[in-house]
């Protein structure tokens, strides 16, 4: 019998992020339910990986964003409410 898969709890409030910028909230899922296609290439591609998931998520987000340091806090903050955290590189987890 094929796998079933099971529907998508991205669209659960409590699968979600909200980011407040300049007094608009916007809400992205929690990494777990981002959509795979999205991610494709998404860590090769840096910033421009970055802006798709926000453009697709929350529109006007990343255009809002006025410093690398707001987008830094927003990332870190994201992946901490996903419990999902940056790994290490290999040559960072041996200095």
């Amino acid at each position: 019998m094929p796998y079933q898969v099971p529907p998508s709890k991205a669209s659960v409030d409590q699968n979600k992020f909200e980011v407040e910028l300049d007094g608009t909230t916007y809400r992205l899922p929690s990494l777990k339910y981002v959509k795979p296609a999205l991610l494709e290439g998404t860590s090769t591609e840096g910033i421009s990986g970055t802006r798709a998931l926000f453009d697709h998520y929350a529109p006007g987000l990343f255009d809002a964003i006025e410093g690398a340091d707001q987008l830094e806090g927003i990332m870190t903050a994201w992946g901490e409410s996903s419990d999902i955290t940056l790994g290490e590189s290999q040559g960072s987890a041996s200095s």
